[in-house]
């Protein structure tokens, strides 16, 4: 009797233990509180004590959006889309905000995801499986805002985390310039580090091209004397640019990333 009582309390014991092991392992399999999104104003991330263990890893492409390369239109709805791979349950907090923390447009929650206070978006129930996505509604901001962040945080594993963040640029830039008119410019490569190549399809003998970074401010301009030209862009920073294109009778905009 006394090896049998013994057992059933060393089992009790273990189980409490792997409770206590899986509760740790899995802080918030229903959603991770407010304020972890890595945003400049959070400051912070869901890998801190009693949350997650080690440092975030910045990876890139985790948020993606359909919202065209051109930008957004104020009050429109897009799907933004969070995605996670990698063995272990994992889940995310997302934000759009800017730098001083408020939130930039409104969200709507989607399969799976759920809304904290007016500003950040969660999961409803961590996943499990090798590779997962969940989908939720965003409504851009009014005119004027310019570019958008949006701030993630996600848990891969209790000690694998990661950070990322997607810029959506505002398409107040091309607003009154039809979609015809913006397939009618290519350029490539694109990303490039020092020079982009820029071809119009129709037949224009003389212009002016010139990028805009996010805040709408001019960086470089180029006069251009054929329908097809190259642009030196060794000397702007890295990051996302406008390309404007302009014969004083024709507009034409692409998006252009230097790397």
């Amino acid at each position: 009797m006394k090896k049998i009582a013994t057992l059933s309390f060393v089992c009790i014991i273990t189980a409490i233990t792997l409770s206590l092991f899986s509760t740790t392992a899995n802080s918030n399999p229903e959603g991770a509180p407010a304020g972890n999104t890595g945003s400049p104003a959070d400051g912070t991330t869901c890998s801190k004590s009693g949350c997650h263990n080690g440092t975030p890893v910045t990876q890139a492409g985790i948020i993606t959006s359909n919202v065209p390369k051109t930008g957004y239109l104020p009050g429109n709805t897009y799907n933004i889309t969070v995605s996670l791979s990698g063995s272990g349950k994992k889940g995310f907090q997302v934000s759009p905000q800017d730098i001083n923390g408020n939130v930039m447009g409104s969200l709507i929650a989607g399969t799976g995801t759920k809304i904290l206070g007016t500003k950040y978006i969660t999961h409803t129930a961590a996943k499990s499986t090798t590779s997962c996505t969940w989908t939720f509604q965003w409504i851009a901001p009014a005119a004027g805002k310019g570019a958008i962040t949006f701030y993630g945080a996600f848990a891969i594993t209790q000690d694998a985390t990661k950070k990322s963040t997607l810029i959506i640029p505002e398409a107040s830039t091309v607003q009154g310039v039809s979609n015809e008119a913006n397939a009618k410019i290519s350029v490539y490569p694109n990303p490039a580090s020092d020079f982009i190549q820029i071809k119009l399809t129709d037949p224009i003998s003389f212009g002016k091209a010139m990028l805009f970074d996010l805040s709408g401010k001019l960086v470089l301009t180029e006069n251009f004397e054929s329908n097809e030209f190259s642009m030196n862009v060794q000397s702007i920073p890295a990051g996302s640019y406008y390309l404007r294109v302009t014969d004083g009778q024709h507009q034409y905009f692409n998006h252009f990333v230097k790397k």
